[in-house]
């Protein structure tokens, strides 16, 4: 499939998307990706989908090629939901199919929780819903992220000599990844400079939060949401154990497989599975899930 690279204006920031496929009576397929990560994340997935549709594959705000927010805003969760309603709007869709991995599929849960009118199927890797904090750990919190804007991160001005020394060092980043895969997050999320090359993500996407959804939130938002779901976790999995099997408790219906790999499984040697695993989906007649057990 042809790609083609372009941009969506929100109004107060501008978002920088991969397409694919052409126009169709099908309902597009919109993708978000993870913490830190960028739309190359399904450069090995989309390929292999069926050619019936469009395939759409964002940088979230503050990410790859995206617009950073405007001086003094922070990242909070929940302007990522807004970001993903304002993404809707401006392109007209009515209803589509929606794929996000990690905090893209943090995002999503709660986006489909909130906007079921407007998913039609819900596709999760490596996330189900966001962290969660204690409500008696509020001022900890607050004052963590307080004290580090103050500070400040400084990560943007770090200068690598060569891309591969980048991506030799996002390969230390969370949830590990193998060469290849991190040069591919590189490429996208790196500018060069007169000696060298830095991150173009915004250095603010490291600030701790000012505050976390409790696990009560969580489970009132992941209760709404009504569209067929299909959930999969990476066989090294950073979702906690115990966390999932509490949120699978919240669904009614819904999918789920446990594929090789570990948190970036889309990218590295489970691609193709999960390739398979997402076709399947989207090309099922599924107006209700079945909900499996780990």
């Amino acid at each position: 499939m042809i790609v083609q690279e372009k941009r969506l204006d929100l109004g107060y920031i501008s978002l920088a998307y991969k397409e694919w496929g052409e126009e169709s009576d099908e309902l597009p397929v919109v993708f978000f990706h993870g913490w830190l990560d960028n739309a190359n994340s399904f450069d090995l997935i989309i390929p292999e989908l069926k050619r019936d549709r469009k395939y759409l594959a964002f940088d979230l705000a503050g990410h790859g090629q995206s617009d950073h927010r405007p001086e003094g805003q922070l990242y909070h969760f929940l302007d990522g939901v807004a970001d993903i309603r304002r993404v809707f709007n401006v392109l007209g869709l009515e209803r589509a199919i929606v794929v996000g991995h990690s905090l893209g599929a943090a995002l999503l849960s709660a986006f489909s929780a909130v906007y079921p009118e407007l998913v039609e199927k819900v596709f999760l890797i490596e996330a189900v819903g966001p962290i969660a904090s204690e409500e008696k750990d509020f001022a900890r919190q607050l004052k963590d992220s307080v004290d580090k804007q103050i500070i400040g991160t400084g990560n943007n001005m770090v200068l690598y000599p060569s891309l591969e020394i980048m991506a030799k060092a996002r390969q230390k980043g969370i949830g590990g990844l193998g060469y290849s895969a991190s040069m591919a997050l590189v490429e996208r999320s790196s500018k060069a400079k007169d000696e060298g090359f830095e991150w173009s993500s915004d250095s603010r996407l490291r600030l701790p939060s000012a505050m976390r959804l409790s696990e009560l939130q969580i489970e009132g938002l992941l209760t709404k949401i009504t569209s067929p779901l299909k959930i999969i976790i990476a066989e090294k999995s950073l979702i906690p154990s115990p966390m999932l099997k509490k949120r699978l408790t919240y669904f009614s219906d819904f999918q789920i497989s446990e594929l090789p790999g570990g948190h970036h499984l889309h990218m590295e040697e489970s691609s193709s599975l999960v390739a398979e695993e997402l076709d399947a989906f989207i090309q099922s007649d599924t107006s209700t899930s079945t909900g499996i057990g780990l």
